[in-house]
């Protein structure tokens, strides 16, 4: 059996779910994570961050800025667009780590 796995994009970067899933290569789909796949990331954040993990914002949530007294502020409120992408590779992934290169000349 090949290998294969997925690679989670941990960053605010937004992708149209029109566009989804998009063939990076023939060994590597950009995609939006399963509810499975975001379940399992949460339990690993959640046992590598500790109580720190609150600390971590979550990706289901966007910036929102809220008037309270007068005063204006921007928090963190749940979101109804997919947040959660991720690279899903066939084969040996050595292709992750270019596009791991790659995303740094992203802004």
């Amino acid at each position: 059996m090949e290998p294969s796995g997925i690679t989670f994009i941990y960053s605010n970067v937004d992708f149209d779910d029109a566009h989804l899933p998009f063939v990076i290569s023939d060994a590597l789909t950009l995609r939006t994570a399963t509810s499975s796949e975001v379940l399992e990331l949460n339990k690993h954040l959640e046992k590598t961050y500790g109580t720190a993990a609150r600390f971590v914002v979550p990706f289901d949530h966007e910036l929102v800025e809220v008037e309270k007294d007068g005063a204006k502020k921007t928090i963190y409120s749940k979101s109804d667009k997919s947040r959660w992408w991720v690279v899903a590779f066939n084969g040996c992934n050595q292709e992750i780590f270019k596009l791991s290169k790659i995303s740094t000349l992203l802004s």
